[in-house]
């Protein structure tokens, strides 16, 4: 577990605080793919930003994550099916 804990926190020793990314074009590009969202929602705190764009009929949603501490652009993908939920 220690070696776990020190490599972690290696590779956050790695991050370039200086350049900060953010996550234009990756929205863009599912914008350009699904359309407009039928749900966004922002959240920002401090210098760390997300936002999750829904597409509720296609049963899939984006969230990105771009700030301090990220190299890149993060973009989680989720998928369900209404079949999985149960009412």
């Amino acid at each position: 577990m220690t070696i776990a804990l020190l490599l972690a926190i290696s590779f956050v020793g790695c991050k370039d605080d200086d350049k900060e990314s953010n996550c234009d074009k990756e929205i863009q590009d599912i914008i350009d793919q699904y359309g407009q969202p039928t749900m966004q929602q922002t959240i920002s705190t401090g210098d760390q930003n997300a936002i999750q764009y829904m597409y509720e009929d296609d049963g899939i949603a984006f969230t990105f994550y771009w700030g301090k501490g990220y190299k890149e652009c993060e973009v989680v993908r989720q998928s369900w099916s209404f079949g999985d939920l149960d009412f």
